[in-house]
């Protein structure tokens, strides 16, 4: 099955040929839970979208954090196919909610954040 419902070879630019490739263009078998900001701050009070698989932790399984920075003036729902799928594959995703990133501060603070809440017993993110 694809990642991008019914498309074929003929109508999807840079269409994936090689196993590997086919294999991660498609969606992972991880159910996505997806909270967009507000629900999420640190103790900055910056706020963050989380992306992550719905039954964190199954079979003692450890997921990898990534963190997301945006671009200049771009949110990070603006790439939420994208965050989805990663976390489709097991990762969590704390974004940023920054238009400018700038030194990326509160990108090492999302990071730290989920560091914290791994933590945490009563965080989902324990």
């Amino acid at each position: 099955m694809l990642g991008c419902g019914t498309s074929t070879r003929t109508n999807v630019p840079n269409y994936p040929t090689r196993p590997v490739e086919l294999k991660y263009y498609a969606n992972g078998h991880w159910a996505v839970t997806t909270s967009l900001a507000g629900a999420c701050c640190d103790s900055s009070g910056n706020e963050f979208d989380l992306y992550y698989p719905t039954n964190l932790g199954v079979d003692g399984f450890k997921h990898p954090i990534i963190t997301w920075g945006n671009g200049t003036h771009a949110k990070s729902r603006q790439y939420a196919y994208f965050l989805n799928h990663l976390a489709s594959w097991g990762f969590v995703i704390i974004a940023t909610e920054d238009e400018n990133t700038g030194l990326g501060q509160t990108i090492l603070d999302g990071a730290n954040y989920m560091v914290s809440a791994n933590s945490n017993s009563s965080s989902i993110f324990y």
